[in-house]
């Protein structure tokens, strides 16, 4: 028997533990703040490129780790079908568009070329 345990999450800073990807309504707020929030510094830039990738890895692990692997292995289930349908055809179209908004916003950033640090030197040229 194939003894699996899921994936560790870490603890969310931004969104909250409970939220969960199920309809635009409750996802836009958070690409909206992201849009919205003025950024004055370095340490500014990097709690949003923080924030902006916590938001972008929990879109991710629902669909990609729950929704496309469900619909994968048990499409007879309908319910899973359906959820995976919605996120295909409703959800990520919205979706898109915001996060290339996210992206031209961090490439604007005049903070941007401060970035020392690895992790993020990488993020931002695959950004750009």
């Amino acid at each position: 028997m194939n003894n699996l345990t899921p994936p560790k999450f870490r603890q969310r800073t931004y969104l909250p533990n409970e939220f969960k990807i199920t309809v635009w309504s409750k996802m836009r707020p958070y690409f909206n703040e992201l849009l919205r929030r003025d950024i004055h510094s370095i340490e500014d830039l990097e709690k949003w490129i923080f924030d902006q990738n916590e938001l972008a890895q929990v879109i991710q692990d629902e669909f990609d780790l729950r929704r496309n692997n469900h619909f994968i292995h048990h499409t007879e289930e309908e319910r899973i079908a359906e959820l995976y349908e919605y996120a295909a055809q409703e959800l990520f179209p919205k979706i898109t568009p915001f996060e290339k908004q996210l992206n031209e916003k961090l490439s604007m950033c005049e903070f941007a070329s401060m970035i020392s640090d690895n992790k993020n030197l990488i993020y931002l040229r695959r950004i750009k």
